[in-house]
């Protein structure tokens, strides 16, 4: 995984998510995009089922996937986790940042390393807060679905795109 800046300028190699302070981070960003952004769209007792996270198994899929983080000012601002066969598994972004271009760079070089391993399409499972994020970047939706999570039902949709289609 590699740390990169709001700009994506690269300021180190390495895994960042490898301490725990480091893990915080990253959840801080997901239950800060949780419940600030999504929360709009979700009721409590569904809000309370999608975060209840379990921080070693998050540990597991960010050291499993191909993971990066951008930092602002040096705080952890937005995060993404794909895997090598074209599956977008977690994209979050801070509430304060939200805007910045933090998510997209961090699209843009999930994409771009999908692509230089051949890699034809990427695809997600996006929630009902974040459809117009991934539209916006040429992502198609394919289909809406439920699904269950933690005895909860949540609207969940299929979207993709076609990585050598410029």
């Amino acid at each position: 995984m590699a740390i990169w800046t709001s700009d994506l300028e690269p300021i180190t190699s390495g895994v960042i998510v490898d301490q725990p302070a480091d893990l915080a981070a990253v959840l801080a960003v997901f239950h800060g995009a949780l419940h600030h952004i999504a929360s709009a769209d979700y009721n409590q007792a569904q809000i309370a089922a999608w975060g209840a996270v379990s921080p070693g198994d998050w540990q597991q899929r960010l050291e499993k996937g191909l993971t990066w983080v951008a930092l602002t000012q040096g705080e952890v601002s937005a995060m993404i986790c794909g895997r090598p066969d074209g599956y977008l598994d977690l994209r979050y972004t801070y509430p304060d940042y939200v805007g910045q271009g933090n998510a997209s760079g961090l699209l843009q070089r999930l994409e771009q390393v999908l692509r230089d391993s051949n890699v034809k399409t990427i695809f997600t499972g996006a929630s009902i807060t974040a459809p117009p994020f991934f539209m916006q970047h040429g992502y198609t939706l394919i289909a809406e679905r439920q699904v269950m999570v933690r005895g909860q039902q949540f609207i969940n949709f299929r979207l993709q795109h076609d990585l050598f289609d410029f």
